[in-house]
């Protein structure tokens, strides 16, 4: 059906997916698995949108842990 691929994700949909992402490990893991598999366009964008917030965030902390030990 076309229309479910692209149906709109409500407000109340936002903060859902926003809430089950925070969820330590958990989230990542169904970031990754909607990113690659969801069938609505718009989930599967925000999902991605996610994952990709959360590899920012591992790899700023992973500089700022080196250079944080690099300077003791």
């Amino acid at each position: 059906m076309k229309y479910q691929e692209n149906k709109p994700i409500s407000a109340w949909g936002y903060i859902g997916y926003d809430f089950v992402f925070t969820i330590p490990v958990i989230g990542i893991i169904i970031a990754l698995i909607l990113a690659l598999g969801a069938t609505n366009r718009n989930v599967k964008n925000f999902a991605r949108s996610q994952f990709c917030f959360i590899l920012i965030l591992v790899i700023a902390y992973g500089i700022a842990a080196a250079i944080g030990l690099s300077a003791n």
